[in-house]
């Protein structure tokens, strides 16, 4: 069984150390228990262990960059007790600036998730700094307790077996089925049509109604035939990128090993997507790196320029139809799922070869979402990170498009996925602006 990573973030000031080390002792027990069961591994990070000295701004500003992306996280666990924390350049302390980060994440992506506690064991004050201190975290609770649900306690122990319950009601309430790859066919190849994973059998009806809607992929990272959280991607500015990827399981680090180029085998060019890129991508490297016992991938690729991907699509017109107009109708193939029935005339069926891109190396014949669905389906919480990474790919390496500007996906509702796209084509003439394409409606997820 594939085993799937989520992160836990701890956030607190230092008088509720000792609450920090409970909570890494219940993930440890849970990661033998109920994660085991439900396919998941639990992985804590804080500042204490998972930072490290660095210069060039403030303190806090210098954490962020290196734990506190909140995009990274599944779970967000706060603590207070009397002390509120240092004040920052951006919030009423490191606690508060690390929480509200949290929240314009989850308000983004709907991750991640927050849970926040309260200490409330009797203390005696010894200065005013000390009141004044507990005064801004009653504040705090006031505020916290308007917009969500917050729950006390008055003790080590007892914090101890509500954490316990709480996170295990969480991991229980998560889907069985882990993350599924996304196509098993590799679009780069000569004549290959862009294809999304194989449908599994489901009762339609198990589906929720409705689920809220992303705008960012997060961590996620589409490569070749599987999603990885990463944690690190980079931009280099001689046209490469290169990606860290530490593998949960034995299975991802095979895969990622599968990727090594050599001797005796060439690597064909595979799909890669990240946040508002993808492209089809040439693997110049996958680096094997171990730290502390901790191994970690560096794949390092281009983009694939040999690839005629949008051909057919840049020809002038045809038939009266436009170069942009092809491609923002390929844009809604692939966003909606709209295709016209490929009869009439010659001409009308040379158009509908054209928007698919019959001379290409990237052939786009159906819609993106509706085969993911059906992987995806009991975990919709995962299909739309992953369909907003694949459907980048397609309007990216199909040539739709150079540029995704916004692109949300969601709610889902009824069997509808809803999207949201603004993209803009590159720009052909220095005299005239570059062509962007909008689309607004409802993808049909299944019949």
């Amino acid at each position: 069984m594939q085993v799937e990573l989520l992160k836990v973030f701890v956030a607190s000031p230092g008088d509720v150390s000792e609450e920090r080390e409970v909570v890494r002792e219940v993930i440890d027990d849970l990661n033998r228990s109920v994660a085991q069961e439900k396919g998941v591994t639990l992985q804590v990070v804080g500042w204490e262990t998972d930072a490290r000295p660095a210069f060039g701004g403030d303190p806090q500003s210098l954490v962020n960059a290196q734990i506190a992306d909140m995009t990274h996280y599944d779970l967000f666990v706060g603590i207070l007790w009397d002390r509120f924390g240092t004040v920052t350049p951006r919030a009423g302390s490191g606690t508060e600036e690390e929480f509200d980060r949290a929240v314009e994440s989850h308000r983004r992506q709907q991750r991640p998730e927050i849970m926040f506690y309260f200490c409330q064991r009797p203390t005696t004050f010894q200065s005013p700094e000390q009141v004044a201190q507990k005064g801004k975290v009653l504040e705090f609770r006031s505020k916290l307790q308007k917009q969500g649900l917050t729950w006390d306690y008055r003790g080590v122990d007892e914090f101890r077996r509500l954490l316990n319950k709480h996170l295990s009601l969480w991991l229980r309430k998560l889907g069985s089925e882990p993350p599924q790859p996304p196509p098993e066919r590799n679009p780069g190849r000569s004549g290959d049509t862009a294809s999304t994973p194989k449908r599994r059998a489901a009762d339609a009806s198990s589906a929720p109604t409705k689920v809220l809607h992303v705008s960012d992929s997060g961590a996620w990272v589409l490569l070749n035939n599987a999603y990885y959280k990463s944690q690190e991607v980079a931009e280099r500015n001689d046209g490469t990128v290169e990606v860290h990827i530490a593998p949960i399981n034995a299975e991802e680090d095979a895969a990622l090993r599968g990727l090594r180029p050599g001797a005796s085998h060439r690597i064909e060019p595979v799909p890669y997507a990240y946040k508002n890129d993808g492209f089809i991508a040439r693997i110049l490297s996958a680096e094997l790196r171990s730290v502390a016992g901790k191994s970690v991938w560096i794949v390092t690729l281009r983009s694939d320029r040999d690839v005629r991907a949008n051909a057919g699509m840049e020809l002038g017109n045809f038939n009266g139809v436009s170069a942009d107009e092809i491609a923002a109708r390929r844009a809604r193939l692939i966003l909606l799922n709209e295709s016209s029935s490929g009869q009439g005339t010659l001409n009308d069926r040379m158009l509908e070869s054209m928007i698919s891109g019959l001379t290409s190396d990237l052939r786009v014949t159906e819609g993106a979402f509706p085969k993911l669905w059906a992987t995806f389906k009991k975990r919709p919480q995962l299909f739309l990170p992953a369909a907003r990474l694949w459907s980048v790919f397609l309007l990216k390496a199909s040539g739709a498009c150079d540029h995704v500007l916004e692109l949300t996906l969601g709610p889902i509702d009824g069997g509808r996925l809803h999207v949201s796209f603004r993209g803009r084509r590159h720009r052909r003439y220095s005299n005239v602006e570059a062509a962007e394409i909008r689309i607004e409606g409802d993808c049909v997820l299944m019949d």
